[in-house]
């Protein structure tokens, strides 16, 4: 990226502290800090000056991302209407289980200006029209690759397949690793600690999927690069990786399953489960809940079935159903700890013992319903695949080339 004061630049308020210029347009002080309230927002940080310092960084690399992209789209003559911004404001309000109003009233409850995510979104649709004009004309995928291809995938239909999420940040030159390298081991810790995969993916990651919250789809053994393939190959369904460094960048992975290539996607399956709680009587210290798992897994042993399960509950009250009586629950639809804890369970199997705010739980899975299985992918399901894993080569080498042509002054 060259760095550059330009001959002419733009701000919306002349006595704002401009922290960036991209090209001829200005970044302020404000813009900065309402996105930056919008990321701790997706990602749980706490609001400390300390955190702002870690984040400051990266959160002003994606603003002068979004400016690029928005001023692509300018020079491309295409346009961004506000009913497609409210329509892209729509649908994350729905994956979040809000709606319009209920997703604006929540930002603005948490000192995030609505104006902030209404930019981030434009930038987002302003993007997606430069890949359909300028990047998706440019993709060629031949009969040969196709071919080639889907014999290797039908080679290893045996082969595990995978559910999996990502977050991909973007290395584009030696200078940039160790900013890019910290940046995504402070993601990692908060997703240790519970953070959401798929907003803090919104917020940060550079691949093509980030607008879906990471979603990769299935995947198959051996489908990805090599330092991913083998980091999947290692987790097990609900864990999240470590960062992985690849030629382009920094990937995190969520594997939210794994299984047979044909049994269909794991989320699908439905569930009615029980649950046993061992409740805290006082905030114990470490030692005494690693005792107290000890303990749980007496528990574990003497409840054999869903009937001692519920003999349990009528003589403690703490146990029972889950969502109600013989109610069945999609996997996909639990909280993603306790899906990754039951996702393989067998009628009549009890989970581990597992720490929470009240104390040790248990599940039991007391019936099960598991998806159909999935018909072999047919040669245009597989171009597809080649097709899609091009067009987000394509966008991120467009991007890194829009930050290397472009005049950047960084005043932060």
């Amino acid at each position: 990226m060259l760095l550059s004061f330009p001959s002419r630049v733009r701000a919306a308020d002349p006595v704002e502290k401009i922290v960036a210029v991209v090209n001829d347009e200005a970044i302020s002080e404000d813009d900065l800090k309402g996105r930056l309230k919008l990321a701790m927002l997706a990602g749980n940080y706490p609001d400390t000056p300390e955190v702002r310092e870690k984040l400051e960084p990266q959160v002003l690399h994606a603003l002068i991302d979004d400016q690029l992209r928005v001023q692509e789209a300018k020079r491309l003559k295409l346009t961004v209407d506000k009913e497609e911004v409210d329509n892209e404001i729509k649908l994350t309000a729905e994956q979040n289980h809000q709606s319009y109003d209920q997703l604006k009233e929540s930002l603005v409850k948490e000192g995030v200006p609505f104006s902030v995510f209404e930019k981030e979104m434009m930038a987002q649709t302003a993007w997606r029209k430069v890949v359909q004009k300028e990047i998706r004309r440019r993709i060629e995928v031949t009969d040969a690759e196709i071919d080639s291809a889907y014999s290797k995938l039908m080679s290893s239909i045996a082969k595990p397949q995978y559910v999996v999420a990502e977050i991909f940040l973007p290395v584009d030159s030696p200078t940039d690793d160790l900013r890019v390298k910290d940046f995504a081991a402070q993601l990692e810790t908060q997703l240790e600690h519970g953070a959401n995969f798929a907003k803090l993916a919104q917020q940060f990651s550079q691949a093509a999927g980030a607008a879906e919250g990471g979603d990769m789809g299935q995947v198959q053994d051996g489908e990805l690069p090599d330092e991913l393939n083998q980091a999947l190959v290692k987790m097990q369904a609900g864990q999240i990786s470590a960062p992985i460094r690849t030629q382009a960048g920094y990937h995190i992975l969520l594997l939210r399953a794994k299984g047979d290539a044909l049994a269909g996607d794991p989320r699908e399956a439905e569930v009615h489960l029980k649950n046993v709680l061992i409740p805290f009587n006082h905030q114990p210290s470490k030692e005494e809940v690693q005792q107290m798992l000890v303990d749980a897994q007496k528990v574990r042993a003497s409840l054999p079935n869903c009937a001692a399960v519920d003999e349990k509950g009528r003589r403690d009250g703490l146990g029972g159903d889950i969502g109600g009586p013989n109610q069945m629950t999609k996997i996909g639809a639990l909280p993603q700890g306790i899906a990754a804890l039951v996702a393989s369970l067998q009628v009549n199997q009890m989970s581990q013992p597992i720490p929470t705010n009240d104390g040790i739980m248990m599940f039991m899975v007391c019936a099960r319903k598991d998806p159909p299985k999935h018909q072999p992918p047919t040669r245009d399901q597989v171009a597809n695949q080649l097709y899609m894993e091009r067009l987000d080569m394509q966008q991120q080498r467009y991007l890194s080339d829009l930050r290397s042509s472009g005049f950047v002054d960084v005043r932060v």
